[in-house]
């Protein structure tokens, strides 16, 4: 499985959100939101940025090219 699937839905579950507000706080449908966390759909990169945003956390993380999540370590 693909890192960055992985961590999104670690992350969804670790935050107890639902799909739904996770694709509402980062301006997708649902249908979108659940199309890139299946692999479906590739996130555009504004996207990307919303959600490390929401999550806290930063796009090398998510990108897994480090396992630090802070933004500011």
């Amino acid at each position: 499985m693909d890192i960055f699937l992985k961590r999104l839905r670690g992350l969804r579950a670790e935050a107890g959100a639902t799909q739904t507000a996770v694709a509402s706080a980062v301006g997708l449908s649902l249908n979108g939101y659940q199309k890139i966390e299946r692999g479906e759909s590739s996130p555009y990169f504004i996207v990307v940025l919303e959600l490390a945003k929401y999550y806290n956390v930063s796009l090398d993380y998510l990108a897994g090219r480090t396992d630090i999540r802070s933004v500011f370590h």
